[in-house]
C-alpha cells in the first residue's frame, strides 16, 4: 500500500494578523475544498473589508458565508469587485463588508464590543482547472491599503512507482492500492487509461486496484 502525501499548510502574512486555510493542497480538478480566513476585529474603524483572490476556483460572487465572531454564527455574502491590475495572478477577487460590526454609520459611532476577538470565515470553492489552485486573502481597515496577505496553493498530483523483484528485475502484475495520508481507511479509486497507459483518479469510481504493467511501472494522475 502506499500513500499519497497530503500538504498541510498555514499561510500567514508577515506584519498582520489575517490567516487563510485550506485543508487539501493534493487537489483534482472538480474537487469542492473548504477555505478558512481568519481575522481579529480592529477597533475605532469606520470601514473594516476582507478579500479574496481566486485563480482556477469556481464563482465566488453571491455565495453565503458563515462568519463566527463573539461566539454566534453571522451569514454574509461574497461580492466581486474589480481585480483589474492584481499583483497576485489572481482571475477575481471578492469582498466581503464587515463595517457593521466596527462602525453604526447612522449615529457616527465606533462598535468595540468585539474589538480584539476573533472573526472566523469559511466557505467552500470547487478547482476548475487541471493545474491546481491560487486562493489569497488579504484586508482593509478604513482607507488603508491592503495588508500584506497571505496564500494558500493547490497542485494536482501524479504518481510513478517502479517495482523490481527479488531479482532486480521488472515485476510485471503486482498489486497496490492507494490511500491518503491522514485517512488510510480511505481507499482510492482509478480507471485505466488505455492510451496513455495511466491510471486517473476517479473520485466517484469503484476500482481501488492497481497493476503494475511490463515495465514493472504503475503511473497515477489527476490526484
Amino acid at each position: 500500500e502506499y500513500v499519497a502525501a497530503d500538504v498541510s499548510i498555514k499561510a500567514k502574512g508577515s506584519g498582520n494578523d489575517l490567516t487563510k486555510e485550506t485543508d487539501d493542497t493534493f487537489v483534482y480538478m472538480g474537487q469542492e475544498l473548504p477555505f478558512e480566513i481568519t481575522k481579529e476585529i480592529p477597533s475605532n474603524a469606520k470601514s473594516f473589508f476582507v478579500y479574496d483572490y481566486t485563480k482556477n476556483l469556481s464563482d465566488l460572487n453571491g455565495v453565503e458565508v458563515n462568519v463566527n465572531y463573539g461566539g454566534a454564527d453571522h451569514k454574509y455574502t461574497f461580492t466581486e469587485v474589480d481585480a483589474t491590475g492584481n499583483q497576485f495572478g489572481a482571475d477575481h477577487k471578492y469582498m466581503l463588508d464587515f463595517t457593521d460590526i466596527v462602525y453604526d454609520v447612522a449615529t457616527d459611532t465606533f462598535i468595540n464590543d468585539n474589538a480584539g476577538k476573533k472573526l472566523t470565515i469559511t466557505y467552500k470553492a470547487t478547482v476548475i482547472d487541471p493545474n491546481g489552485f491560487e486562493n489569497t486573502g488579504s484586508y482593509k481597515v478604513n482607507n488603508g491599503d491592503e495588508w500584506n496577505p497571505p496564500k494558500v496553493k493547490g497542485f494536482e498530483g501524479d504518481i510513478t512507482l517502479y517495482k523490481k523483484g527479488t531479482d532486480g528485475n521488472k515485476l510485471e502484475g503486482a498489486k497496490f492500492t492507494l490511500t491518503k495520508k491522514g485517512n488510510p481507511d480511505k481507499v482510492l479509486a482509478f480507471k485505466y487509461d488505455d492510451a496513455k497507459q495511466v491510471y486517473v483518479y476517479d473520485k466517484d469510481g469503484t476500482n481501488t486496484e492497481l497493476v503494475t504493467n511490463a515495465d514493472g511501472v504503475i503511473k497515477t494522475v489527476d490526484l
